[in-house]
């Protein structure tokens, strides 16, 4: 039987702004507050002198100048400046995939059933 303790999970919060955001380490709530809630110039844009916390930020920010989009879709060839819209691109491949699926399995008979999309 496992004790008491073993069920305890330390939370660290972000009391910052009531922000209420909780980490399991002392390292990414650290990371979360210097990112979310620490004005910083450590990472500035020469361009248009816009700051950012991360590196990888200032980096995608960067893309709006040059217009370039080095993020592309393996399904459809779209391009996105950001690695998190082409995430949410992949989601909503995933979400009509499963919408076909759930529609072609209604019209299936017995004959049809070992058919594949």
């Amino acid at each position: 039987m496992k004790a008491f303790e073993d069920y305890i999970i330390t939370q660290y919060c972000c009391i910052a702004n009531e922000c209420g955001r909780t980490y399991t380490t002392k390292l990414n709530l650290k990371r979360h507050i210097l990112v979310s809630h620490v004005k910083t110039e450590r990472f500035k844009c020469d361009q248009c002198q816009k700051c950012f916390a991360s590196k990888q930020n200032l980096i995608e920010h960067k893309y709006l100048h040059s217009g370039e989009k080095p993020y592309t879709c393996g399904i459809c060839q779209e391009f996105f400046r950001h690695i998190s819209s082409l995430s949410l691109h992949y989601k909503r491949h995933l979400y009509e995939q499963n919408e076909l699926k759930g529609i072609s399995s209604k019209f299936q008979d017995k004959s049809t059933q070992t058919f594949e999309n």
